[in-house]
């Protein structure tokens, strides 16, 4: 019995979460948008949709955020995950154009790393020397390619591939060492 009711319970907080409203900065009223109690000028609350990730669109413009974000496009716009975005003609990051990103080819990977054809990035700014064909999210902001282990879009210092091993909280270790938060941190030697 003491079973059968800590299920319903478990099940009731699961389902009492689940209907918790998400805190969601734009408001449409109206005769205005708002965003973050802030009236957003020129946005059409006739045509205004929000997205996600802080994205909206109206028959005009994109926002990111309650701005306008510059030379979007409305009509062909798309909200990807992790803050990345796009239309037609151009990949963004919260709300910023990547530079150079190939909307064909781009596909975003995770932890802040996306990649396109000929460049990984990690937000709007290209990881210098990542492989974007052998180039692999490890968790938690590591990632490797095969040649360097990464650690928020920079190289992690004297780390193996090979070997390289996400563990938690920001650690990650290979055959030699142990890192912290792409750092290499000193381990006592046993005696």
């Amino acid at each position: 019995m003491r079973k059968l009711i800590f299920s319903i319970f478990c099940l009731t907080a699961i389902g009492l979460a689940a209907q918790q409203p998400q805190f969601i900065p734009y408001y449409v009223g109206p005769g205005s948008v708002y965003y973050d109690g802030q009236i957003i000028q020129n946005a059409d609350p006739q045509t205004f949709h929000i997205l996600r990730d802080g994205y909206a669109t109206d028959s005009w413009n994109v926002y990111y955020q309650g701005r306008v974000v510059p030379d979007a496009s409305c009509s062909t716009f798309r909200v990807l995950s992790w803050g990345y975005a796009e239309d037609a003609w151009n990949v963004y990051f919260d709300g910023q154009p990547v530079p150079g990103a190939g909307v064909n080819t781009f596909r975003v990977l995770g932890d802040w790393y996306a990649c396109d054809a000929w460049n990984v990035y990690f937000g709007d700014n290209k990881v210098q020397g990542a492989v974007p064909g052998s180039f692999q999210v490890v968790g938690d902001g590591y990632a490797t390619d095969g040649a360097n282990v990464y650690y928020d879009g920079d190289v992690v210092p004297g780390a193996s591939p090979a070997t390289f091993q996400y563990q938690y909280g920001g650690y990650g270790t290979d055959a030699t060492g142990i890192y912290y938060m792409g750092r290499p941190i000193e381990v006592p030697n046993p005696q």
